[in-house]
């Protein structure tokens, strides 16, 4: 047995969500608890899944995840609907046709908060968010801890095209708030620069994002002020 936190987390969820599986092999081998949980109350095997299902980690290393951080107990109190699990990814239904037979559950949140139209934005799935739009999803809907629309998902995903589509989106006179902030006061235009998506950047940038608005972390800066010089 081995020491596995630090003051800061776990380091077994450190090793995860940098992709760092030979470590992460190397502490579970040691003793390392998978149900373990830091200061958030997140566990190593919800760094895992959270990381395959946000599309963070590449293919191969989320196959390999799924090996030693078994998913099943974990999903299942997701309360992931029927739609959801076609846009994530887990059912091969098609989208179109799930909605035009019912789509009652177009705007039905997992146990986070999430609608499927925050799980499309999040992936950059431009299809999935078109028609979940087209049949009524709700895009002024947040999720339940982190205060995100998905705007904020869709600049997160860097997917300038998702991004586009939700900005143009209209109900009556209502439209999607570009300047909108989350819990931690960031806005889309803050978390694309986070992410250092230079063509999300300059495109909300573009839009009409202010770039005074929201908190600075101190991440995102050069690829905010090289946009800022673009535009």
């Amino acid at each position: 047995m081995i020491l596995t936190t630090e003051a800061d987390g776990h380091l077994c969820i450190f090793a995860i969500d940098h992709g760092c599986l030979k470590v992460c092999k190397f502490l579970l081998d040691c003793g390392a608890d998978l149900e373990w949980e830091d200061n958030t109350g997140t566990s190593p095997v919800e760094v895992a899944w959270r990381n395959i299902l946000l599309l963070k980690a590449p293919s191969k290393l989320a196959e390999a995840y799924a090996v030693p951080f078994p998913g099943t107990e974990y999903l299942q109190e997701r309360r992931f609907t029927h739609i959801h699990n076609i846009v994530i990814g887990f059912e091969s239904g098609n989208l179109e046709d799930a909605l035009a037979i019912d789509d009652s559950l177009v705007s039905e949140k997992d146990i986070d908060g999430w609608t499927p139209l925050h799980w499309a934005a999040r992936r950059g799935n431009s299809y999935a968010v078109a028609v979940l739009l087209a049949h009524g999803a709700d895009p002024f809907l947040v999720t339940d801890n982190e205060k995100r629309g998905p705007l904020h998902l869709a600049a997160q995903s860097t997917s300038a095209i998702c991004v586009n589509q939700l900005l143009n989106f209209r109900q009556g006179n209502k439209i999607l708030d570009i300047n909108q902030k989350d819990r931690y006061g960031c806005t889309p235009l803050r978390v694309a620069a986070q992410y250092n998506s230079t063509k999300t950047t300059s495109f909300l940038i573009k839009a009409g994002a202010d770039l005074d608005e929201g908190e600075d972390f101190g991440e995102g800066g050069s690829t905010l002020g090289c946009c800022r010089e673009q535009c």
